[in-house]
């Protein structure tokens, strides 16, 4: 398992947000402290928009981790859309390489797209 208090994909000003964690000892499972959610936000100019997201009862956000360690570990870039959704479908991320013509070929412009879709509609952002 992961832990961090605060996560950031872009800029403090402008990017995607995970804040506010909420944790708790596990009644049923037992002592260890467990995650249970997070509150996502995207800020964007001129808009921030945010959402409560639910941990998966079984292995927590370690899918969403997985999510971004494989777009770190592919920062040359990929082929297509790679998504990311929670549980409860509350919370959407889809990955795509930002592509720059060059001499040379295809090269990655930079960053990624990604949406946020959720209770507020489909927010889209790219770092």
């Amino acid at each position: 398992m992961t832990s961090v208090e605060e996560a950031c994909v872009g800029r403090a000003t402008e990017g995607l947000h995970f804040q506010n964690v909420v944790r708790a000892p596990d009644v049923v499972r037992g002592p260890d402290v467990r995650f249970w959610s997070v509150e996502v936000c995207l800020r964007v100019p001129g808009l921030e928009a945010s959402s409560r997201v639910s941990a998966h009862y079984a292995s927590e956000f370690d899918d969403l981790v997985a999510f971004f360690r494989q777009l770190a570990a592919d920062w040359r870039g990929w082929d297509g859309e790679r998504t990311y959704e929670s549980l409860e479908h509350d919370l959407r991320l889809t990955a795509t390489p930002r592509w720059l013509c060059a001499a040379g070929g295809p090269a990655l412009a930079g960053g990624w797209a990604v949406r946020l879709v959720g209770g507020c509609g489909d927010l889209a952002g790219a770092w």
